[in-house]
Protein backbone atom coordinates (compact mmCIF):
# COMPACT_ATOMS: atom_id res chain seq x y z
CA UNK A 1 0.00 0.00 0.00
CA UNK A 2 1.58 3.40 -1.25
CA UNK A 3 1.71 5.93 1.66
CA UNK A 4 0.61 9.34 1.17
CA UNK A 5 2.07 12.10 2.47
CA UNK A 6 0.02 14.35 4.47
CA UNK A 7 0.91 18.28 4.08
CA UNK A 8 -0.03 20.25 7.12
CA UNK A 9 -1.05 23.63 6.21
CA UNK A 10 -0.76 26.59 8.84
CA UNK A 11 -3.75 27.95 10.79
CA UNK A 12 -2.84 31.47 8.66
CA UNK A 13 -3.14 30.00 5.31
CA UNK A 14 -6.33 28.00 6.16
CA UNK A 15 -7.98 30.89 7.16
CA UNK A 16 -6.56 32.98 4.18
CA UNK A 17 -7.87 30.23 1.85
CA UNK A 18 -11.37 30.56 3.29
CA UNK A 19 -11.78 33.86 3.15
CA UNK A 20 -9.76 34.71 -0.29
CA UNK A 21 -13.11 35.21 -1.59
CA UNK A 22 -14.16 37.97 0.26
CA UNK A 23 -10.68 39.64 0.62
CA UNK A 24 -10.76 39.67 -3.05
CA UNK A 25 -14.54 41.11 -3.66
CA UNK A 26 -13.09 44.20 -1.06
CA UNK A 27 -9.99 45.06 -3.44
CA UNK A 28 -12.24 44.35 -6.10
CA UNK A 29 -14.52 47.19 -4.70
CA UNK A 30 -12.44 49.37 -3.36
CA UNK A 31 -10.07 49.36 -7.44
CA UNK A 32 -13.87 50.23 -8.86
CA UNK A 33 -14.62 52.93 -6.00
CA UNK A 34 -11.08 54.69 -7.13
CA UNK A 35 -11.95 54.17 -10.31
CA UNK A 36 -15.52 55.83 -10.52
CA UNK A 37 -13.78 58.50 -8.49
CA UNK A 38 -11.24 59.28 -11.33
CA UNK A 39 -14.00 59.04 -13.73
CA UNK A 40 -16.60 61.43 -12.37
CA UNK A 41 -14.18 63.73 -11.83
CA UNK A 42 -13.25 64.38 -15.51
CA UNK A 43 -16.57 63.02 -17.31
CA UNK A 44 -19.80 63.73 -15.48
CA UNK A 45 -22.99 61.07 -15.50
CA UNK A 46 -24.49 63.73 -17.89
CA UNK A 47 -22.67 66.14 -20.55
CA UNK A 48 -23.44 69.70 -20.78
CA UNK A 49 -25.10 68.64 -23.96
CA UNK A 50 -28.00 66.55 -21.98
CA UNK A 51 -26.23 63.04 -23.52
CA UNK A 52 -25.86 60.23 -20.38
CA UNK A 53 -22.66 58.76 -20.60
CA UNK A 54 -23.49 54.85 -20.04
CA UNK A 55 -20.32 53.69 -19.04
CA UNK A 56 -20.26 55.93 -16.25
CA UNK A 57 -24.17 54.52 -15.52
CA UNK A 58 -23.25 51.40 -15.68
CA UNK A 59 -19.62 51.88 -13.95
CA UNK A 60 -22.18 53.32 -11.11
CA UNK A 61 -24.50 50.61 -10.48
CA UNK A 62 -21.39 48.21 -10.88
CA UNK A 63 -19.90 50.30 -7.77
CA UNK A 64 -23.78 50.13 -5.83
CA UNK A 65 -24.02 46.21 -6.41
CA UNK A 66 -20.66 46.03 -4.84
CA UNK A 67 -21.11 48.31 -1.90
CA UNK A 68 -24.03 46.22 -0.79
CA UNK A 69 -22.55 43.08 -1.07
CA UNK A 70 -19.11 44.31 1.22
CA UNK A 71 -21.48 46.02 3.70
CA UNK A 72 -24.26 43.37 4.08
CA UNK A 73 -23.21 40.67 2.26
CA UNK A 74 -20.04 39.42 2.97
CA UNK A 75 -20.17 40.38 6.74
CA UNK A 76 -22.54 37.63 7.50
CA UNK A 77 -20.35 34.88 5.19
CA UNK A 78 -17.42 36.14 7.04
CA UNK A 79 -19.31 35.29 10.78
CA UNK A 80 -21.24 32.55 9.14
CA UNK A 81 -17.46 31.03 8.03
CA UNK A 82 -16.24 31.81 11.70
CA UNK A 83 -19.02 30.28 13.50
CA UNK A 84 -18.20 27.32 11.77
CA UNK A 85 -14.92 27.32 12.52
CA UNK A 86 -15.67 27.67 15.94
CA UNK A 87 -18.52 25.00 16.27
CA UNK A 88 -15.83 22.75 15.11
CA UNK A 89 -13.59 23.27 17.46
CA UNK A 90 -11.07 23.83 14.97
CA UNK A 91 -8.38 26.89 16.10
Amino acid sequence: MKETKTSKTSPAREVFARMRGPILMVVAYWVLVFLFGQVTEHEGLISPSGDVSTFVVLLGALVLVLRLVAFFVLPAVVLYRVGLRIVDGRK
